[in-house]
């Protein structure tokens, strides 16, 4: 009964932070039946929050109830929201410092704090989601149309062609000619759902050996001859975080087609029943500001922060 009034308090107190000041409320009868416990329950849940400060209610009688001042940092507390965390991919580009950069600056002006992962391969990102050890992840476009269908994850931002990566490119040692040779050895890291299928569409038909690679070590292994060829970021080198080895050369992909504008597009995806969570990030989020810090990033003209 304990664990049960508890969770209906943090809930309660989810609900109302997405409210504002002089907004009405549900009444007592019909939170006990979205809640499906007794008006008891709920008017001790609201009376705790009421002397704990974190907010304040007017009742106006046949009118109903209205929100009458709110403490945020002490209804956040309340609701388990103090800290936001998020995950998205391995910082390596400056493409995805500037995107850290931007996210971080939307909650500097908010009650709540946030706090960035960096996990490698969509697939683990979406794991950390669906287990709740994060409360959104930063994933393509193109992971998200193969994901969509799954009806406990909602997309709540866009944030543009270029937010993502640049393009993609085929990035081969020297030794081998302009085009896809029998016997190559293709890294592809299957942690990446983009990865997996770009690298699927772009040899498919060719007679050559997929090498499971972690994405960060390919460098290395064309360089030690462990493989030939793989799928690549070009961004990479165009902003200078490092140089392309004089060994390996860029080739154009011969399948350039929706896939590689998907890819280039980062989207936010959220768990569909955090409503009030999903509520407060709409608040604080506003893409085209995270963007804009992107670019000023990419430009060198602010220092990545997160």
């Amino acid at each position: 009964m304990h664990y049960r009034y508890v969770s209906i308090s943090i809930e309660l107190a989810r609900r109302l932070l997405i409210l504002e000041e002089g907004d009405r409320f549900d009444s007592i009868k019909k939170l006990s039946e979205d809640f499906d416990v007794g008006r008891g329950t709920i008017q001790t849940a609201l009376s705790r929050l009421v002397e704990d400060g974190a907010l304040e209610i007017e009742s106006l009688a046949q009118q109903g109830s209205y929100i009458k001042k709110v403490n945020r940092p002490l209804l956040l507390k309340a609701a388990q929201l103090e800290e936001v965390i998020g995950t998205l991919p391995i910082t390596y580009s400056r493409l995805y410092l500037g995107l850290a950069t931007g996210l971080h600056q939307a909650f500097e002006n908010s009650d709540m704090s946030l706090i960035l992962a960096q996990v490698r391969g969509a697939k683990n990102r979406l794991n950390f989601l669906q287990s709740s050890r994060c409360d959104f992840m930063i994933i393509s476009k193109l992971t998200w149309n193969r994901i969509q269908d799954d009806e406990d994850l909602t997309l709540l931002f866009e944030f543009g062609p270029g937010s993502n990566v640049s393009k993609h490119v085929l990035l081969v040692r020297n030794e081998f000619a302009n085009e896809i040779s029998e016997g190559m050895r293709i890294g592809v890291d299957s942690s990446s759902f983009d990865h997996l299928q770009l690298t699927l569409k772009e040899f498919n038909g060719k007679n050559v050996q997929l090498v499971e690679t972690s994405y960060g070590q390919t460098i290395d292994k064309l360089i030690t001859g462990e493989i030939d060829a793989t799928i690549w970021d070009a961004g990479i080198w165009d902003v200078g975080i490092i140089s392309q080895p004089d060994s390996l050369r860029m080739i154009p992909l011969t399948q350039y087609e929706v896939e590689q504008i998907d890819n280039t597009i980062a989207c936010l995806v959220v768990k569909k029943d955090n409503k009030a969570l999903n509520q407060l990030l709409l608040k604080c989020i506003n893409p085209e500001a995270v963007v804009e810090t992107q670019k000023q990033v990419m430009a060198y003209k602010i220092t990545p922060s997160f």
